[in-house]
């Protein structure tokens, strides 16, 4: 990893068609998030709420227009890109332990 990684937000890059779409491909695939166990196995733990699937590179017709619009935005060929990663948040929150009195921000954070 260098020391400035590139890093892109850019608002309405997703079309509302695009975006059903890949929600499309990932709800049947979508699971929940693990955290390394004890011997080094995917775990599930109650700490870590998220969901999570991979979309391969080059899919379908839909998926290949959205990397090769990654690619002419950012710069970078579609064969340096990696999988599209879909997160999804539980909606059940979460309590966590207290953060320290020297921190900021919330302990606990709501995402849709």
């Amino acid at each position: 990893m260098g020391l400035h990684p590139r890093a892109y937000y850019f608002h309405n890059f997703l079309t509302k068609a695009e975006r059903a779409h890949i929600i499309k491909l990932a709800a049947p695939k979508i699971r929940r998030s693990t955290v390394v166990g004890q011997n080094g196995e995917g775990v599930v733990d109650d700490i870590r709420t998220s969901y999570g699937m991979f979309i391969r590179r080059l899919e379908d017709p839909v998926i290949t227009r959205i990397e090769k619009r990654i690619s002419l935005w950012t710069h970078l060929p579609v064969d340096h890109q990696e999988d599209i990663q879909v997160r999804a948040r539980a909606l059940v929150p979460v309590v966590q332990a207290p953060a320290p009195a020297t921190c900021q921000s919330p302990s606990l954070a709501l995402h849709n």
